[in-house]
C-alpha cells in the first residue's frame, strides 16, 4: 500500500509560492503580495488528547523509537493498519497524481527561508536537508553542490524557536517596521509546459498519501454515543494547473468510520447515524488487550478490523465540502445535509433524483463488498469554466488546464465551483473497474 507512516504536519508558519498569475511571471522580489496571511496552526482536538490517540506517554508500555516521532510504536502500527483497511481509491483524469513530498523527480529539498519587512524582502537564506550542501543563516545565498555537509541543526533550530505554535507572543505590537518569515520549497518547473515536461512520465503507482487520525466530540449530543472517529488523508500535488496556476498544492478528504454495531443497532432515522461512545473510540484504538498504550480505564477487547465500516466521506474541492454519507444515502435532491459551498446552494449536476443512491448501492457491492471500505475520488479535472476563453492560441503540448487538485465523489460536470465560474468535468465510471481485488494494493487507478 502507499501509506508508509503517519505524519504529524504544521504547516501554518509556511507559505506555498505561486508560480504564475495571469499567465506572468511573479519576482521572487514581489511574491508577498501575492499570497494569502498564512493561517493559525490548529491544536488536536481535546477528544484526541483525553482519549490518547497517539498513545499515552505516561504508561510504562508507551514506546516511541520507530522513527521517533511523539507516536506510540505499537499505536502507530493500528493506525496505520486502519488506515489501510479505508484508504481511498483515485480515479485520475490526467497524469497528476498526490506525491511524495520529498520523492519528487529532480527537486533538491533546499528550504528557503525569506525575511520581509513591510513587504519588502530583506534577507534570503537557506538550509539543504538533504545535508549534501549547505547555505547556512546569514550566510551568502549561492548553493554548491559541492563536499557532503551536515544539516545545520543551529539555524533549523532557531527557525523553530522563530515561528513554532507554542511560542510566547507579546499583546502589544512594538513601534517601527512589521517583520514576516516565509518558508518554502521551490519544486522543478515554473508553467503548464515546465511543469508537464518535469512529471507527465513519472510512474503513476508511486501515488503517497498522508494521514491524520482525530476524534472529535459533539457536546450537543445527548448520551454516550457522541464521538466522531477521522481520518483524513491528505494529498501533496507539485503544481496545480487550473483556473488559478500554482505550485504546492494540498488537498485531503475525511472519512468518518464506525463499528458495525453501531451501524446496525442506531435507527436510521435519527440526527447524527452511528456516533461512537468513548469506550468504541478507545477499543478501536487497541491492538489486543486493554493494557495497550493509551488504553486507559473501562478500554475492552480491540475491535476487530474487519468490523469497522464508513459512516460517512467529506470530499474537498476548491471551496465547497460534499459529504457523501455511507449508511444512508441521500436522494439528490436532498442537498441541505450534503452540500456545503462559498458560492452556491446546490450543485446543479444531476438529473436523476436517485443517482446518489444507486451508486453507494454499486460501491457497496463492489467486489462481493470486498472494497466496500475504500472511497472513490476523482482528481485532476478538465477545465471547462468561462476562462478558457482567456487563451485565444492552442497550447499544444501544454496541459490545457485539465491538472487541478480538488477531489469530487462522482463524475460529471461540476459547475461554478471556483474561482471565475470554473467548471470541471471528471471522467469515469461510478465504480473502480478492476480485476485485482485481491490482495489489492493500489491506490490510485
Amino acid at each position: 500500500m502507499c501509506i508508509r507512516r503517519f505524519l504529524k504536519l504544521a504547516c501554518g508558519s509556511a507559505a506555498l509560492v505561486s508560480a504564475t498569475d495571469a499567465q506572468r511571471a511573479i519576482a521572487r522580489t514581489d511574491y508577498f503580495h501575492h499570497i494569502p496571511p498564512p493561517p493559525a496552526i490548529g491544536s488536536q482536538t481535546e477528544a484526541s488528547r483525553r482519549l490518547a490517540v497517539y498513545g499515552d506517554a505516561a504508561l510504562a508500555s508507551y514506546h516511541d523509537s520507530l522513527p521517533r516521532d511523539g507516536i506510540d510504536d505499537a499505536r502507530a502500527a493500528r493506525l496505520v493498519a486502519i488506515a489501510t483497511r479505508f484508504a481511498p481509491i483515485l480515479r485520475r483524469n490526467n497524469f497528476s497524481v498526490p506525491r511524495k513530498f520529498t520523492d519528487i523527480h529532480g527537486w533538491q529539498p533546499l528550504l528557503h527561508v525569506d525575511t520581509w519587512r513591510d513587504g519588502v524582502l530583506t534577507r534570503q537564506d537557506s538550509i539543504n536537508l538533504a545535508a549534501q550542501s549547505l547555505t547556512p543563516i546569514g550566510a551568502s545565498a549561492t548553493v554548491s553542490p559541492a563536499a557532503p555537509a551536515a544539516i545545520d541543526d543551529a539555524a533549523l533550530d532557531s527557525i523553530l524557536r522563530a515561528l513554532s505554535p507554542d511560542r510566547l507572543l507579546a499583546h502589544v505590537l512594538p513601534a517601527g517596521p512589521r517583520e514576516h518569515v516565509v518558508l518554502y520549497f521551490d519544486f522543478p518547473g515554473a508553467d503548464e509546459k515546465s511543469w508537464r515536461k518535469a512529471y507527465r512520465r513519472q510512474d503513476p503507482r508511486a501515488a503517497h498519501l498522508y494521514v491524520h487520525v482525530f476524534v472529535d466530540e459533539l457536546p450537543d449530543i445527548v448520551g454516550d454515543a457522541r464521538f466522531v472517529f477521522v481520518i483524513q488523508y491528505w494529498m501533496f500535488y507539485p503544481f496545480n494547473d487550473g483556473p488559478n496556476n500554482h505550485e504546492g498544492d494540498w488537498e485531503h478528504i475525511n472519512v468518518s468510520i464506525t463499528t458495525r454495531e453501531r451501524a446496525t443497532t442506531v435507527a436510521d432515522t435519527a440526527l447524527h447515524v452511528a456516533l461512537l461512545t468513548e469506550e468504541d473510540v478507545r477499543r478501536i484504538l487497541q491492538t489486543g488487550a486493554a493494557s495497550g498504550a493509551g488504553a486507559g480505564a473501562g478500554a475492552g477487547a480491540a475491535v476487530p478490523l474487519d468490523s469497522l465500516i464508513i459512516r460517512e466521506v467529506n470530499y474537498f474541492f476548491h471551496h465547497n465540502v460534499f459529504k457523501l454519507e455511507y449508511l444512508r444515502a441521500p436522494r439528490s435532491h436532498d442537498w441541505p445535509r450534503s452540500w456545503t459551498s462559498a458560492s452556491r446552494t446546490s450543485p446543479p449536476i444531476w438529473e436523476d433524483d436517485w443517482y446518489i443512491e444507486n451508486a453507494m448501492k454499486q460501491r457497496r457491492e463492489l467486489a462481493g463488498g470486498r472494497l466496500a471500505t475504500h472511497p472513490i475520488g476523482y482528481i485532476g479535472g478538465n477545465n471547462r469554466g468561462i476562462d478558457e476563453f482567456l487563451s485565444v492560441i492552442p497550447r499544444f503540448g501544454a496541459s490545457f488546464n485539465r491538472n487541478s487538485h480538488g477531489t469530487y465523489p462522482f463524475p460529471g460536470t461540476w459547475r461554478s465551483i471556483g474561482a471565475l465560474g470554473a467548471t470541471e468535468r471528471m471522467s469515469g465510471g461510478i465504480v473502480r473497474h478492476s480485476r485485482r481485488f485481491a490482495g489489492y494494493r493500489r491506490c490510485v487507478a
